[in-house]
Parts: structure tokens; C-alpha cells; sequence
């Protein structure tokens, strides 16, 4: 249930976005907010991208933490007299219904009958979906599970709810390249005896469970499983905890692992990072005492080592070496810097070296102060796909951890865009960069925020690899001037991977409405390629 007198706290959560480009996940941070105004806030950069109203706090509100869902997902429907959930209920993803996706709630703000849901980690290469009927508020009889309109798993729940008997059901980091299932049985919403892991229908893993309990040999994905990061960790449960010798393999090869003790890390480790994938093979070695890291730790990459630095039961200690969060072959950024008691303090530098430079030392390109963890001062900081065809950096100054005041965007040492903060949040005029800004995909955006929404007439520019001409306009419209962002009006919208395939047509209250028209203007071609209507 919501708490209305919840205290107002800024909640931090590391979200994922696919990188056309390269084929990769980019993650980056989003503050979540829960207001005392029944109110959930998602910010990113700075700018509040998405506000929800809690109606029903009776209960727990959903809180969204993949960006296509935050960014796309709409759910359209009408609320009854104590703002409950009533009647049919379908969802929207860019402005464009989800065929059938969707359901009847009752008057009492139940799900009935025939539903069709998305799974959790829906988006835009996981279109995947789950169909069966409810029974006050749950699942009852036979489910299916879809993927590319094919019925590829499913299995049943009993009346209280609970799955029961044998199933084959999706993972929860399913996706396109990951094409994860567990087969096995359930008995009262328990899983019990063998479980196979399946990827594409090959078993690559599994084990035991007793009444839900894992036990015995065990072999796991990781949680970022896919065709590019195929790790597996194998080892032996015992009551369900890891206990004895682990294994780390990438692609069936052995690549790190350590020991437990009661499902505590214990002796020495060596660990990949979250990341870890063909172009970005970053490992961790050290010590662990008592589930605590302690004492040197080297970063490597491609076993070579890059980084690290000192641990004192569990807490960062002295002078380290760091990785960013995209760190790859391509984007070899580092942080220079010190701990004291587990935070940053002091000067901190960010270092860059070219892939192709194998012997260079890494230059230094940005960084800043921290105070006790806290960022202050001015700083210079690099995007988070930072590389040579991608070389955008942010200069200004933080207070409290906050942006304040004038910020500018460099792109290759060039002045390109900049704007306002106020605590934090986007004010006043502002022209900022597309998340897939680079080299062959020069688009930035030009208005005006107010209070960190976007308002009035946006811009949408762009220039060509070649650079024959200046930025030039293709695209934009009209948002509310009441801070809702609401699009009003003719818009020309611009593809999220490709600048060149525009949209063009009409929003009302922010949903799309007629005819909307794709053209593909590269090289001024101004084609037509295809055309939609969306219901009013």
C-alpha cells in the first residue's frame, strides 16, 4: 500500500538502453521520486521525463525501471469512484495501440476474465507476452506464453493463484539475443525436482530445487545473459546457498570463480564485471574474508592490469583506479581518485585512451572535486559512450551533488549546446544532444524547460558525417505551455537510431491522432516510405 505520508527521497536505479550502434547496452542512472503529492518522478540528466499519478492507495504503485517503458509505455482506461482500476484497460507504446495487449478490471478494481499482459522486461526487442484469465485479481487455468506471435511457453495456476504442475516459462532478462526459458515443475507455487535452462530450446544449464530450494550441482546464467556476454557460474548448492568452489565461464571457457562458505564469499576471487562482453572482457581479482572484499584488488582488461586499488573489510580505502560503467575496447575511460571511509574525496581525474594506442599512456580529459562522496565545485564530464567517434563532454559545477548554473556541451573541443540548472533540474533555454549523438548521428534538440519539462516550440537539428553544411532543421513542434509536455500540433518527430527516418503528423493532448507520414530524407531525398493512422 502507498504510504500518503511517505518522506520525500530521491531513489537511485541504474537503467539499460540499446546502443544501435554498437550492438551493446548503455546503462546510465535515473533518480525515482515518490512525492507526497501521490506522485512518482523520473529523472534523467536532469530533465523530469515522466510523471505518474498515484491513484489507488490501496495498493503498491508501480514503479517503472526500464527506460523504454518509462520513455513509451502508456496505460489508457477509466478510473471508478474510489480511483480504482474500472473496466477495459489497453496499453500504448510510442502513442500506438499493443494489439489486444490488456484487460477488464471490476468494479472493485480486480483484473477478470481474459487478459493479455507484457512481461516485465518488455521493450522494443523484447515484445513478449503472457495470456490467460483472472479470477478476482488472479491468475487462474492455463496460461500461454507468446514471443513473435508463437506460443513458446506456458504452464497452469491453481485457484489460489499458484503455479502448478510443468512449465516452461520465460526468464526474466529475456530478450531477442536472449531467447532464455526454465522447463520444470511447480508444485503449490513451488518449483521442485529437475530444472533445465534452455536458450533458444538447447539445454545450457540447470539443477535441483526441493520445495523451492535449490541444492546439489547447479549450473546458472548471469544476470545480463546474452549472445554477446554468454556467462554461466557453476558450483553446488547446499539447503539452498552456494557452498564450495564456483566457476566463471564466458562461452563455455573458464574465466574466474572463488569459494563459498554458507553462501558467503570466501579466499580469492576473480569476477567479471557486469558488462563483461567481447569487446569489454573486464575482470576483478582480490581477496574476500567473510563475504568482505579486503586488501589489493586489480582491475583487469584482456588480463591485462588496468586499474584497481585497496580494500578494508568491504569499504574502498587509499588511491584507486576505476573503470567507467561503459568501459570497453572502443571506450577505455578511467577515474583517478581517492577514498576515505568508502567515499570519494578530493580531486578525481578522468582519463581516456585510444583502442588502437596499445602502449600509450591514458590521457587525462575531465574530472572534478568531491567532498566526503559528495561532487562539488567545477567539473568536466565525458557521456557515457565516450569514444572517438563520440567524444562529448559536459562543463560546469555541482553543488550538494546538485547542477547549478551554466552548463556547456563540447563535442570534440567544439562548443555545441548547453543550458540552465537549478538543483539539479533543466530551466530556462536549453540545446542538448540525442543519446546516440556521434560522429555519423550529429542531432541535438533546441527549447525551453520549466522546471525540468519541456515547453513551447523544440527544434530538432542535424548535420551530416561530412560536415557540408551547418546544422540544419528537420523536425519538431509545439509542447503545452502548462508543464505537462504534452506535444500539441503538427509534429515532425526523428527516429531514436536512425536521424534520417522522420514522422510526421499530428498530436492532441500528447497522443497521436490522423495520418502520420515516415519519410527517409538522407541525402534530401525526402522518400516516403510508409504512413499510419492512429485513432483519435
Amino acid at each position: 500500500m502507498f504510504q500518503p505520508n511517505l518522506i520525500e527521497k530521491d531513489m537511485i536505479y541504474t537503467t539499460f538502453n540499446w546502443d544501435y550502434a554498437n550492438e551493446r547496452f548503455i546503462y546510465s542512472k535515473l533518480i525515482i521520486i515518490l512525492t507526497q503529492q501521490k506522485e512518482i518522478q523520473y529523472i534523467k540528466n536532469g530533465a523530469i521525463i515522466r510523471i505518474d499519478t498515484i491513484k489507488d492507495i490501496s495498493k503498491t504503485p508501480q514503479v517503472l525501471h526500464n527506460f523504454q517503458q518509462i520513455k513509451y509505455l502508456q496505460w489508457c482506461g477509466k478510473y471508478g469512484l474510489n480511483d480504482q482500476k474500472v473496466g477495459k484497460w489497453f496499453a500504448k507504446w510510442n502513442c500506438e495501440t499493443i494489439i489486444d495487449v490488456g484487460g477488464i478490471y471490476s468494479d472493485d478494481g480486480k483484473k477478470q476474465g481474459l487478459w493479455k499482459e507484457m512481461i516485465k522486461n518488455y521493450w522494443i526487442k523484447a515484445q513478449a507476452y503472457e495470456i490467460g484469465q483472472y479470477v478476482s485479481d488472479l491468475r487462474n487455468g492455463t496460461w500461454k506464453q507468446i514471443y513473435e506471435d508463437k506460443e513458446i511457453g506456458g504452464g497452469d495456476y491453481n485457484k489460489q493463484g499458484q503455479k502448478e504442475g510443468k512449465w516452461k516459462e520465460f526468464w526474466d532478462g529475456f530478450w531477442h539475443y536472449s531467447q532464455v526459458f526454465y522447463l520444470g515443475e511447480y508444485q503449490n507455487g513451488n518449483k521442485v525436482g529437475r530444472w533445465d535452462i534452455l536458450c533458444y530450446d538447447e539445454i545450457i544449464g540447470g539443477g535441483l530445487y526441493d520445495k523451492g530450494i535449490k541444492l546439489g550441482y547447479w549450473i546458472e546464467v548471469s544476470d545480463r545473459f546474452y549472445e554477446g556476454s554468454y556467462i554461466t557460474h557453476k558450483g553446488q548448492y547446499k539447503n539452498g546457498q552456494k557452498v564450495g568452489r564456483w566457476d566463471i565461464c564466458y562461452q563455455n571457457k573458464h574465466i574466474g570463480g572463488g569459494s563459498y562458505e554458507e553462501g558467503i564469499k570466501d579466499g580469492n576471487w576473480v569476477e567479471v564485471s557486469d558488462e563483461f562482453q567481447d569487446s569489454s572482457q573486464i575482470t576483478y581479482e582480490g581477496e574476500y574474508k567473510k563475504g568482505k572484499q579486503i586488501g589489493k584488488w586489480n582491475i583487469l582488461f584482456e588480463k591485462i592490469v588496468i586499474g584497481g586499488g585497496s580494500y578494508d573489510g568491504g569499504i574502498k580505502i587509499g588511491n584507486w583506479v576505476e573503470v567507467s560503467d561503459e568501459f570497453s575496447e572502443f571506450s577505455q575511460v578511467t577515474v583517478y581518485g581517492e577514498y576515505k571511509n568508502g567515499q570519494k574525496d578530493g580531486k578525481w581525474d578522468i582519463c581516456y585512451k585510444e583502442y588502437w594506442e596499445k602502449n600509450a599512456q591514458s590521457m587525462k580529459i575531465g574530472g572534478g572535486l568531491y567532498d566526503e562522496g559528495i561532487k562539488s565545485a567545477k567539473w568536466v564530464e565525458v557521456q557515457d559512450r565516450f569514444q572517438k567517434d563520440a567524444q562529448v563532454f559536459y562543463n560546469g559545477e555541482y553543488k550538494n551533488n546538485k547542477k547549478v548554473g551554466r552548463w556547456d556541451i563540447f563535442f570534440q573541443n567544439t562548443h555545441i549546446g548547453g543550458g540552465q540548472y537549478d538543483e539539479g533540474i533543466k530551466v530556462g533555454n536549453w540545446i542538448e544532444l540525442s543519446d546516440e549523438f556521434r560522429v555519423d548521428s550529429q542531432v541535438k534538440y533546441i527549447g525551453e524547460y520549466k522546471n525540468g519539462k519541456k515547453i513551447g516550440k523544440w527544434e530538432i537539428m542535424v548535420k551530416d558525417e561530412w560536415n557540408l553544411r551547418p546544422f540544419y532543421y528537420i523536425g519538431g513542434g509545439l509542447y503545452d505551455e502548462e508543464g505537462e509536455e504534452f506535444k500539441l500540433g503538427k509534429w515532425v518527430d526523428v527516429a531514436d537510431d536512425k536521424w534520417f527516418l522522420t514522422y510526421t503528423g499530428e498530436y492532441q493532448n500528447g497522443k497521436k491522432v490522423g495520418i502520420w507520414v515516415e519519410i527517409d530524407i538522407y541525402n534530401n531525398k525526402n522518400l516516403q516510405i510508409g504512413e499510419k493512422n492512429y485513432e483519435n
